[in-house]
């Protein structure tokens, strides 16, 4: 049985911490080691944009002043109208663990005026208050998702998980207010949850302000997803969704450029692993039968086998990004991934304008929980129809620009670190007497001016005296 309740994290003075997996907590690796979020800003050419974090010659902005070293960057949001003292803004979430205790973190970042943003809780980062003492039971264990609804508040959803010897999993939903304050007329004291041991994926904010999570249907392996939402006032419904296919694994809910819900995700066979995306009708309680074969759309990469990761909506298109994971034929032990895109017109049908047949798997290899080779996490696309992937490859942030028709656009960022159009870039300014060891894209967007936006997670530590 689910139930709505609420949920509470400490009120702390924020950090952000490195962490090279999702869905995972924070951990503290080494006592020294600091972990700060940085924010970066590309070119289309994949240069540094010229004015950004002007103090420190435009490589991007560093938070600096840390207060613990237990958090991890997790979601960006761009806003185009930051607020009356904040302009063309971006807003940041964090997971952070004090004392065995998580909080939330966010972080507000002024793209127009090039500085934190402090008309969000007074100084444009903190941690967020959420709810009556009696959550203390419950606590959130990642942030998957933030979304501005039209009256500039943003909604975060993430996952929570309750104390005690048997924890239950769940998910939950939190609105804030545009100064940052948890708005209390939402939901329970502000935040909804859903608990369930089969919930979370990434949700979404449908245009009326009703939040959306999905998952597998009660049949293990049938082909019907559930459907739940929590409305502004706090009441939560559930619908099954019949897709049609055996085996659906929903990865996430999101709203396309028609404000139609769209569910998506894989199945769960290992070889012949199809793709799927279903849009819901207007009222959100069934499939829009007008769309692709009764309102689902899935397609295979042939003979391999992607599992789904995330869906964007652009320029009239829907683009999935999948990831590969393969044996090492020269290494049993060794699990290789690869990036594979699909694009798909409005009507569900893939676009042959990419890569031939709407498909395309990239060659850059990685080992799962590996630095050493290009692990991509999010993607962004560009009014031009660029797809940008973006993550992490031998300590530094990973980018990889595709044009419209699916090549790899070698001259991408080829004015710096780049290797066959992939960019590794680890020039941050840290604060004071530090070292980096390591950056990673974790989320991404593109601006109005058609930059590349990228939230960064950073690992650093202290320099080395010359006696040391």
């Amino acid at each position: 049985m689910l139930a709505i309740k609420s949920f509470i994290g400490f009120i702390a003075v924020l950090t952000f911490v490195h962490c090279g997996c999702s869905h995972a907590l924070a951990t503290d690796t080494n006592a020294d080691e600091l972990q700060l979020i940085g924010l970066a800003l590309y070119s289309p050419a994949g240069e540094a944009v010229d004015g950004f974090n002007r103090s420190e010659q435009g490589k991007g902005y560093v938070l600096s002043d840390v207060i613990s070293k237990k958090c991890s960057p997790r979601t960006l949001t761009y806003a185009e109208d930051g607020g009356p003292s904040s302009g063309k803004s971006v807003y940041m979430t964090a997971i952070c663990s004090n004392s065995g205790n998580n909080t939330i973190g966010l972080v507000k970042y002024s793209l127009e005026f090039d500085r934190l943003a402090n008309d969000l809780l007074g100084k444009g980062w903190g941690s967020i208050d959420s709810g009556p003492p009696y959550s203390l039971l419950w606590h959130p264990t990642d942030i998957t998702g933030s979304i501005l609804d039209t009256s500039r508040r943003l909604h975060l959803f993430g996952e929570l998980r309750e104390n005690g010897n048997q924890p239950n999993p769940g998910v939950f939903v939190q609105r804030l207010l545009e100064t940052g304050s948890t708005d209390h007329t939402f939901s329970v004291e502000g935040v909804g949850t859903l608990t369930d041991e089969h919930l979370g994926n990434m949700g979404s904010l449908s245009p009326n302000g009703i939040a959306y999570i999905s998952r597998p249907g009660l049949v293990d392996g049938g082909s019907s997803i559930l459907l739940f939402s929590i409305s502004p006032d706090g009441i939560e419904r559930t619908v099954e969704i019949q897709v049609g296919i055996d085996g659906v694994v929903p990865v996430g809910v999101t709203v396309g450029e028609d404000d139609h819900l769209y569910v998506y995700g894989h199945t769960r066979q290992t070889i012949g692993r199809r793709l799927f995306i279903a849009r819901l009708n207007a009222s959100g309680d069934g499939i829009d039968e007008t769309f692709g074969a009764k309102g689902v759309v899935s397609f295979d990469f042939g003979e391999q086998s992607p599992e789904a990761i995330k869906v964007k909506f652009a320029n009239g298109k829907i683009y999935f990004l999948g990831l590969l994971s393969v044996q090492n034929r020269s290494n049993p032990h060794e699990i290789q991934t690869f990036p594979a895109v699909a694009v798909l017109k409005a009507d569900g049908t893939l676009d042959a304008s990419f890569s031939g047949d709407g498909r395309r798997i990239l060659e850059f290899a990685s080992r799962r929980n590996s630095p050493a080779y290009p692990h991509f996490k999010d993607f962004s696309v560009a009014k031009n129809g660029r797809i940008y992937l973006v993550g992490a490859a031998k300590d530094n942030v990973a980018i990889v620009a595709i044009d419209r028709s699916g090549e790899i656009e070698l001259g991408f960022g080829q004015a710096r670190n780049s290797e066959g159009g992939l960019l590794l870039d680890r020039s941050f300014n840290l604060p004071g007497s530090k070292e980096l060891k390591s950056a990673a894209g974790v989320a991404s967007d593109i601006d109005i001016a058609g930059n590349l936006i990228v939230l960064v997670s950073i690992t650093a530590s202290p320099k080395m005296s010359a006696d040391e």
